[in-house]
């Protein structure tokens, strides 16, 4: 049997490795320490630049929208003074001869009929339009917004023409009228 010697008691360890993973760790321990601080510093000074920009948004949206309502009471004071004409067409799919116009003036309270049948209709635009004049006329002192239901599938495209160009002759001869 083999003996085993015993290590002589002034026998040193030694220790160079295990420092120097030691300062290793205290270096990646430190580091860590001061980018965390510098990210959770660098945070804050960005969230308050955010908080910043925040308040100046809002405060320039709350100008835009004081700009918007103020506009928009302007326009309601002024749609309080302005005429309103609508005219409405349609027509029979079975039977595209007969049409009818549907006119409403702001100021009426139900719809004039008027019925076209066949291509004869020039009189029956005709006293649409002395109606329309007449209307313009009475209101000359305040915009008039003249309205047709134009592109639609209920209306004929002659018609749709003709209430068009009468709309602008309309527009042409009065100062205050406006097509839609």
């Amino acid at each position: 049997m083999k003996r085993l010697r015993r290590k002589p008691a002034h026998s040193l360890v030694d220790m160079s490795a295990l420092l120097d993973i030691i300062f290793i760790l205290l270096l990646v321990v430190f580091s860590n320490y001061l980018l965390t601080k510098n990210t959770a510093e660098t945070d804050l000074d960005r969230q308050k630049e955010q908080a910043v920009e925040r308040e100046a948004q809002a405060q320039e949206a709350q100008k835009e929208a004081d700009n918007v309502k103020k506009t928009y009471q302007q326009m309601m004071e002024t749609f309080g003074y302005t005429g309103n004409v609508v005219v409405r067409a349609f027509y029979d799919e079975a039977d595209p001869t007969k049409r009818e116009v549907y006119l409403l003036f702001d100021d009426a309270d139900d719809p004039e009929k008027f019925v076209l049948e066949g291509n004869a209709v020039s009189d029956t635009y005709d006293v649409i339009k002395t109606k329309i004049s007449r209307y313009v006329r009475d209101h000359s002192e305040n915009p008039v917004i003249l309205s047709l239901n134009s592109g639609e599938k209920d209306i004929l495209y002659r018609d749709e023409v003709k209430i068009l160009s009468m709309f602008e002759e309309l527009r042409v001869n009065f100062s205050n009228v406006y097509v839609r």
